[in-house]
């Protein structure tokens, strides 16, 4: 018996199941035999009927029954269709409700096997929804089974994006019943399958059944068709290539050509062909004609363009490749070694759709054997004159390796790069570490790349179940992402997914992660708790999303402050050096309250706002924005004794700390070379110009609690804090 492709074709219109008593029908091939002893399997979810075709091909499944009124919902409830449909990998369903209620939802997939489940939640009545995902499932059809409160159900067809990877057969039609809705009650009911197994066939799906009205339904007579199309690679149905399109067949996790190549100049077979940048071909007999039907016949040099690595692209299209030894293995494998699955005349079936031709070959100028065994190059050499290939026998169901003089000319089949033929690994998380405290509330977050991945899909949620999200973004096609606006003091779970042309896969484990707390005294920046810079150690501190130093700045050489007279003037130079005032001229000073700095010396001697100026390398003279974000941050609310040491200011000016900024009242150096007194206020500059003669400011208090903000002559010496970058 052939090894047949199931197409079910009956004579009339498209049904689906609801009730019945039994299903009957005769199975036959395209001469009219009938097929017996064929394994038969019908799902009305969510039963199962088994039974076996007799000796002419006829079967029947007795007793067959279903819930009459599946799809029919009280009312008062509704559950919309989902959506987006198609989707990848989640999507939506919306339901309204008249009462409190638990909705359950299983998903199954064509066959009726349960792939997801069970999905249980409580509702209050009103407007609600629910999100299913479906992470690591082939993409295609399935079926959602959602049940109200255990005694109302309804059944949605889902499709998965990017196609399915079950067989779209043809309709089962029958004579002697009615056309139906098939959108009855405005949702599609419930649209089960037939899968058809045997001996001498491969497993084959049917689905979206007839309705059954009576208590007995006669399919008829169903005719197994053994043309075969195959299935288009996931994404990449055809390929065009120097002018000619082809089409592509999925087999097992390889993408192939469904048609030989035919690409280059044809040049007459008793010529050589040569390495002249040129593809050149032969066409069997010198015709033309016989490239297209054929495609063309290739010595194995020119086929691999003249270099002998394995798996090089040779004449393929871009994106694809001569096929390896190993490959035509897998090709193998994939077909049971049954080489008839893979040829499309003499006994071939074709099931495979790979729809391979007896093209003839070419040997010492002159073609042979059209019509006659079929011969594939590889582009794994066997010695320095002969290269290996495979081939198949019309006559038979062989699966054949060839070994021949490069010389000879034989057909190219490309076989698609294989990053993307498989779902993507499930990604691994990188940073913060599972279970990391103190955590910015706009972390970072990172993740190890996937093979096979083309983006990611990152959710964030307060709970370790994701039935709420933070975020939830899919298309990020780097490995981190950045989450923002987080809340202090709050435990969060991120997981991450991989997704490509096939589908997504499974989630990631979830980590978690605790943000720092509002009330926290002088949380180092996490990663960077100290920046040594200049022979000196400083600590930091994160407040809410920037990282500061935690003490002002004191690098460079001390140079005395000279009393000039009222006019503005400045002991620091631009000299390449960085230069210090110290309060009082007291070096000793610097060491506990940093140094001081006019404006200029600060920026060295640069007017463009955000510029590192004399921080260390990777932070810089904080901007006017990055200053008032730091006032208006959660952490500090605009109190300024948030931000002074506990040991400074007095009465409603007392410093609490509890930013852990640590801000010192550390006096001033004036216009004219004087010092001012440490209280009753310290300042800090930032890296905005206002005019030529002044910039911004952030100034602290002795006696209040406010923070204020002006702009200052840039010849006063104030103190710097150092901003990360």
């Amino acid at each position: 018996m052939k090894k047949l492709l199931l197409l079910f074709c009956l004579m009339n219109s498209l049904f689906f199941v609801i009730s019945a008593q039994s299903v009957t029908g005769k199975i036959i091939n395209i001469t009219g035999e009938g097929l017996p002893g064929l394994q038969l399997q019908l799902y009305i979810s969510p039963n199962v009927y088994s039974t076996t075709s007799g000796i002419d091909g006829t079967f029947t499944f007795s007793n067959v029954s279903d819930v009459e009124d599946e799809n029919i919902l009280p009312s008062g409830y509704n559950i919309s269709n989902n959506y987006p449909n198609p989707f990848n990998p989640k999507t939506r369903f919306n339901i309204s409700l008249p009462k409190t209620s638990v909705i359950q939802i299983e998903i199954f997939n064509v066959i009726g096997e349960k792939v997801l489940g069970n999905i249980e939640k409580n509702f209050s009545a009103g407007e609600n929804f629910i999100d299913v995902e479906m992470n690591g499932l082939p993409n295609g059809v399935y079926f959602a089974k959602i049940s109200v409160d255990n005694k109302y159900q309804i059944i949605k067809k889902l499709m998965l994006l990017y196609g399915s990877q079950h067989l779209q057969n043809s309709a089962l039609r029958s004579s002697s019943t009615p056309t139906q809705s098939l959108n009855k009650f405005s949702v599609n009911n419930i649209i089960d399958s037939l899968v058809i197994t045997g001996t001498d066939i491969k497993n084959n799906i049917f689905y979206d059944l007839p309705e059954i009205t009576e208590n007995n339904l006669d399919l008829g007579t169903l005719i197994l068709n053994t043309t075969s199309t195959g299935i288009h690679c996931p994404g990449t149905p055809t390929v065009t290539y120097s002018g000619k399109t082809y089409n592509t067949v999925q087999i097992g996790n390889q993408c192939w050509l469904k048609e030989n190549l035919d690409a280059g100049t044809m040049i007459n077979g008793s010529n050589e062909q040569t390495n002249n940048s040129t593809i050149e071909k032969y066409c069997y007999d010198n015709l033309e004609s016989n490239c297209d039907t054929y495609g063309g016949l290739y010595q194995w040099n020119e086929a691999m363009q003249y270099i002998t690595t394995e798996g090089a692209r040779g004449i393929c299209p871009e994106g694809w490749h001569m096929p390896t030894k190993a490959e035509f293995d897998t090709l193998a494998v994939a077909v049971n070694m049954d080489g008839s699955t893979l040829i499309e005349i003499g006994s071939g079936t074709n099931t495979s759709g790979f729809s391979a031709l007896p093209s003839g070959y070419l040997s010492s100028g002159y073609f042979w054997g059209l019509g006659g065994n079929i011969y594939i190059w590889g582009s794994s050499e066997d010695y320095s004159s002969n290269a290996r290939g495979f081939y198949l026998r019309p006559q038979d169901n062989g699966y054949y390796f060839f070994s021949d003089n490069k010389n000879a000319g034989h057909s190219v089949r490309c076989l698609k790069d294989d990053q993307h033929l498989n779902l993507p690994q499930t990604p691994t998380l990188s940073s913060p570490s599972n279970g990391a405290t103190n955590e910015s509330t706009s972390p970072t977050l990172t993740w190890n790349a996937s093979s096979g991945a083309t983006s990611y899909t990152l959710q964030l949620s307060e709970s370790s179940s994701f039935n709420n999200y933070i975020f939830n973004q899919s298309g990020i096609t780097s490995t981190n992402q950045e989450v923002s606006g987080l809340v202090n003091s709050t435990t969060y779970y991120w997981r991450i997914s991989a997704s490509n042309d096939i589908g997504t896969s499974n989630w990631s484990d979830y980590w978690s992660f605790t943000t720092i707390s509002n009330n926290v005294t002088g949380i180092p920046c996490p990663g960077t708790p100290t920046v040594t810079y200049s022979g000196k150690t400083y600590n930091t501190v994160q407040i809410g999303d920037q990282c500061w130093l935690k003490e002002n700045l004191d690098v460079g050489i001390y140079v005395a402050s000279t009393l000039m007279g009222p006019e503005e003037i400045s002991d620091l130079t631009n000299n390449g050096i960085i230069e210090k005032y110290c309060y009082e001229n007291n070096e000793a000073n610097c060491g506990i309250y940093g140094g001081l700095y006019d404006w200029y010396e600060a920026m060295q001697y640069s007017t463009t706002e955000g510029s590192r100026g004399i921080c260390p390398e990777g932070w810089h003279i904080p901007k006017s924005s990055e200053l008032q974000e730091l006032a208006s941050s959660s952490v500090v609310g605009n109190d300024g004794n948030k931000l002074k040491r506990e040991d400074q200011g007095t009465g409603s000016g007392k410093g609490t700390n509890n930013s852990g900024f640590s801000a010192l009242l550390s006096g001033y150096r004036d216009n004219n070379g004087g010092f001012g007194p440490l209280a009753p206020h310290t300042s800090f500059w930032s890296s905005y110009s206002h005019t030529a003669t002044y910039a911004y400011r952030l100034t602290l208090s002795y006696y209040g609690s406010n923070v204020d903000f002006d702009y200052y002559d840039k010849h006063y010496g104030y103190s710097v804090r150092c901003l990360k970058d």
